[in-house]
């Protein structure tokens, strides 16, 4: 057993390296229009906070409480070099459908990369008018859903009063740090996780023959 033990000893800095998957999603108020209608025209970003070599392959973004859909069109996308994104839910085209989720897949979204879109809600469904706050909507059972490479997933939900965050540096300089158009709004979770490394494995199946042999022998 004392041999065992040393053997773990010997092992755990090998087990204490570890990778983690994770994400930042964030919603900005839009800067270039009154403070009531900050959000009526919110822009969005997912930002991957994993380990190098672990990318986000797709992402969903569910709209919380309209049955009939919110979200009018997506634009404004914008990603990392080497980002390859599919809009797979939703679309771009004004008051032609609305949809409950916006979705993507993603190809070369690597650690610390970054995507982004601007998302119009729109619950009158004819083009005669825009809902004023997306967050009413999304604060009441919104959520998203992340993949990753690794065969990893993370769903996250949005608070019914989540604290708004102070955008650093303020969109607007010239308004309030509180004012809708200088918030932003934030979901994240990083999960990390122990990796033995291949050499780990060998030495701990090794070690564990030893151990038997020994015991074996003391047996005979």
């Amino acid at each position: 057993m004392k041999k065992l033990a040393l053997l773990l000893g010997l092992l755990a800095p090998a087990w204490a390296q570890a990778e983690s998957y994770g994400l930042s999603f964030t919603m900005k108020g839009y800067p270039d229009d009154t403070a009531a209608y900050a959000f009526a025209y919110p822009q969005f970003e997912l930002t991957n906070l994993s380990s190098a070599g672990i990318e986000i392959t797709g992402f969903s973004m569910n709209d919380g409480s309209v049955a009939t859909g919110l979200w009018d069109t997506v634009d404004g996308e914008s990603a990392s070099a080497g980002v390859g994104y599919t809009l797979t839910s939703g679309d771009r085209v004004q008051n032609v459908t609305w949809h409950t989720t916006i979705a993507y897949t993603f190809t070369g979204f690597d650690a610390g990369d970054y995507m982004r879109f601007d998302a119009d809600p729109d619950t009158f469904h004819a083009g005669s008018g825009n809902t004023p706050d997306a967050r009413d909507y999304l604060f009441n059972g919104g959520s998203i859903h992340v993949d990753f490479s690794d065969g990893h997933a993370i769903d996250l939900t949005w608070p019914t009063a989540p604290v708004p965050l102070i955008t650093n540096p303020l969109q607007r300089p010239d308004l309030a740090e509180g004012d809708a158009r200088n918030i932003y709004y934030e979901l994240t979770q990083v999960v990390s996780a122990p990796v033995p490394e291949p050499a780990t494995w060998a030495l701990l199946l090794a070690g564990l023959g030893l151990v038997g042999f020994g015991a074996k022998r003391r047996k005979a």
